[in-house]
Parts: structure tokens; C-alpha cells; sequence
């Protein structure tokens, strides 16, 4: 664990900071910058929970800016799987070219768990001494010279995580959300929600929470029900954002859109 983070004052001058961070961004990437967890590589090990309890933002606010910092800003990324958070343009505002430098790196990249993060890694570092790639030869061999895609980059359209293929997409665990953790949602399934709704995904989710809470219904899929019933409520109300107000509307809206979908009276 580093005793102290340097961040320059060019920080605050930053075209992408001035122009596109809000005080938000900035107070979250100076937290990423400078947190007890950082690494020699940028690349550390933390999980939300972590993050939630030392910045002092509920989780479903962690999702959001990851997403956001993933998918707009393009500088991290996130595994879920690993609890490893990568930031992107660690290396070149932090690793010097010293041979001293360069042999610490070397060492400290093999002990990633995640191999993508693993691979962006080594070809940083090979763009950083003007070396050739080890990494780079192996997809060479493996690939016939050709370049092999098999990375699905779910970037912070995706909340919370970004898998590193698409059986993990596929296989990503479920978590609770929502006001009072009862919405069961898979990490595929949250991105999806917060690509539709950018604005008013939270919303939506915590007005699902405060419903179960309130009835004790219970549904097999928690995100048919959060997408049939925007879509019933586009189309009714058009200009307004309505809420869970009747069990009738509910379920209308889930069957008119899912028809077959069970639900637990």
C-alpha cells in the first residue's frame, strides 16, 4: 500500500475534467487516484462494498459512476467477477521509463486476476518501453497472425461490471437492488435497463422496491416486470413517468408485454 498518491495540478485543467466531469466525477476520480487500494499499475483489488463505505455513496451510486466512467469517459473498468478495477490511463501519467520501473511492472502484472486487465496491462507497458508485447506473440500463435476478438466489453452502459467474455455475461451472478435490496437483477440485466433508461433506471428500480415491499408480491423476473411496465407506460402516458400504483396496472402492463410470464398472486 503506496503511503501517498501524486495528482497533478494539470487534473483540474483537463479538457475531458472541465469540460464533461461533474463534481461528482471529480470527487470520484481523485478517490480512484488516491485510494489506500491503489497499485503500482493502477490496477487493484476492491469491491463496491469497499468503495461504498469509503467515498460514503450507496451502491446502486457506485454502479453509475463506473458505468459512466466506463462507457463515456473510457477511462475504467470493472470486474466483478475479480473485484479488480482497472484504470485505463494509469500508465501514462504514472509510470516513469526507468529500468527500475519497468522490472516492478514486470513482476506486479502476473499477480492480476483478471486476464484482460492482465492483457491490457503488458501491451501498456510494451507501448510505454517501445518493447514488444508478450502477449502480442501469443494471440499471434494462437490466432494465425490474425486478430481474435472474444472480449465483450460491457462497459458502463453496464453499472457495475465489465465481463471479459461472453460466457460471463451469460453466467454473471445476480444481485438486490433497489431501496430496500429486493430486486433481483443480473449484471447483464441492470445494463440493459440503464442503456434503455439512462435518466431513470434508479427511479425505476426503487419504485419496484417500495412495491414489493408494500404488497409482498412476488415475480419470477424482476426485469420482465421493470421493462413491461415502462413500455405499457410509454405508451399510456407518453409525457409523464408514472408509478406502481395498482396491482391491475402491474400485471396488465407484464402480460400485454410477456404474456406468458408467471406471476405469484
Amino acid at each position: 500500500m503506496a503511503i501517498y498518491r501524486t495528482v497533478s495540478p494539470s487534473f483540474w485543467t483537463d479538457t475531458k475534467v472541465v469540460d464533461m466531469f461533474t463534481p461528482e466525477d471529480k470527487y470520484f476520480m481523485l478517490y480512484l487516484l488516491t485510494n489506500p487500494h491503489t497499485t503500482l499499475l493502477g490496477c487493484y483489488e476492491i469491491s463496491i462494498k469497499q468503495i461504498s463505505d469509503e467515498t460514503g455513496y450507496t451502491r446502486d451510486t457506485i454502479y453509475s459512476l463506473i458505468s459512466r466512467f466506463a462507457e463515456r469517459y473510457a477511462i475504467l473498468e470493472y470486474s466483478e467477477r475479480d473485484k479488480e478495477i482497472l484504470v485505463k490511463n494509469w500508465s501514462k501519467y504514472n509510470w516513469t521509463r526507468s529500468p527500475k520501473a519497468k522490472v516492478a511492472i514486470e513482476k506486479a502484472i502476473p499477480r492480476v486476476k483478471c486476464e484482460r486487465f492482465k492483457t491490457f496491462l503488458w501491451d501498456a507497458l510494451a507501448k510505454k518501453f517501445e518493447i514488444q508485447s508478450p502477449i502480442t506473440d501469443n494471440r499471434k500463435q494462437a490466432t494465425g497472425n490474425r486478430e481474435q476478438v472474444t472480449d465483450v466489453c460491457i462497459g458502463y452502459r453496464y453499472p457495475i461490471d465489465t465481463v471479459s467474455n461472453k460466457q460471463d455475461v451469460q453466467d454473471s451472478p445476480s444481485q438486490m437492488y433497489g431501496e430496500y435490496k429486493n430486486v433481483v437483477l443480473t449484471l447483464l440485466e441492470l445494463a440493459e435497463l440503464q442503456k434503455a433508461y439512462p435518466q431513470d433506471w434508479e427511479n425505476k428500480i426503487n419504485r419496484l422496491s417500495t412495491y414489493l415491499k408494500q404488497t409482498g408480491k412476488k415475480y419470477d423476473n424482476h426485469y420482465a416486470v421493470l421493462m413491461a411496465w415502462a413500455k405499457e407506460d410509454a405508451e399510456k402516458h407518453p409525457a409523464t413517468d408514472s408509478s406502481f400504483e395498482t396491482d391491475e396496472f402491474f400485471e396488465t402492463a407484464l402480460l400485454n408485454s410477456y404474456g406468458n410470464i408467471a406471476i405469484d398472486k
